[in-house]
């Protein structure tokens, strides 16, 4: 298959579609949507014995840049 012609005449455009019962009007246009959020998976009901003791005005042990 190859193309020989363009064809760029809107009322010859609809002539075509109409004899191949296609739709003569673009479809409608419907507004954007953000996209699915993926479910959360950590535990919510972490206690505060599973945080590690940490003072972050001291800084971490060995830090090179103290």
């Amino acid at each position: 298959m190859r193309i020989i012609a363009f064809v760029l005449d809107p009322p010859a455009i609809e002539r075509i579609l109409r004899h191949i019962d296609e739709p003569t009007e673009p479809p409608v246009v419907l507004p954007a949507r953000s996209p699915p959020q993926g479910e959360f998976v950590f535990n919510q009901d972490a206690g505060a014995d599973d945080w590690p003791d940490l003072d972050q005005a001291t800084g971490w042990p060995g830090d090179p840049w103290d």
